[in-house]
């Protein structure tokens, strides 16, 4: 994040209002801290020790709001899934039991709990989920976000690229791309 300057990309916006999907151990989020301080940061991070660290490393920054859920298309309950091994590639699906490993939230409940109008950078690191969460009601949040920040993940959810590309070719955007993440300016 910090010595590739993943997330140094220019917004066209003075970044009022950054939610963070897949907020890991909230690296992002203290960049984002640092390039636009008057922001407010909803940081979301669904994997448990990634959370406590995301919380302990966030603590400084007053202005970054920890959230412990995996973001969804929808509000439900979801299970984490390691397919890799690897701590970084967390996967999650979504299960019908009440109790489950975490809590899923959709960018419209989040929007309302923080009583946000529009979102200024949305940042998705969500290793697959994004085709979950561009497959549905994307019409209920996408028109309100300025500057959209994704890492596809087809090599660990098979159409991820497709159902993200569908849900967005309705507007108009501009792209870019910088290290593993495309960039998308969008015209509203």
């Amino acid at each position: 994040v910090f010595f590739e300057n993943s997330y140094n990309f220019n917004s066209s916006s003075p970044g009022d209002v950054i939610l963070g999907c897949g907020a890991n151990i909230g690296l992002s989020g203290i960049f984002y801290a640092h390039r636009f301080p008057p922001a407010t940061i909803i940081a979301v991070e669904p994997e448990r020790s990634n959370f406590e660290l995301l919380v302990r490393n966030c603590r400084p920054y007053k202005n970054i709001i920890p959230v412990k859920a995996g973001v969804w298309n929808k509000n439900t309950n979801l299970r984490l899934l390691n397919k890799t091994d690897q701590p970084w590639e967390m996967q999650v699906e979504e299960v019908r039991e009440k109790k489950s490993d975490i809590e899923a939230v959709s960018i419209p409940y989040l929007l309302q709990k923080f009583n946000f109008k529009k979102i200024d950078i949305l940042k998705i690191d969500i290793e697959g989920s994004e085709k979950d969460l561009f497959e549905t009601d994307t019409d209920e949040w996408l028109p309100y976000v300025t500057t959209l920040c994704i890492e596809l993940h087809d090599h660990l959810r098979k159409g991820a690229s497709q159902s993200f590309f569908k849900a967005i070719n309705k507007y108009e955007y501009r792209m870019l791309k910088r290290k593993e993440n495309l960039i998308f300016y969008f015209n509203h």
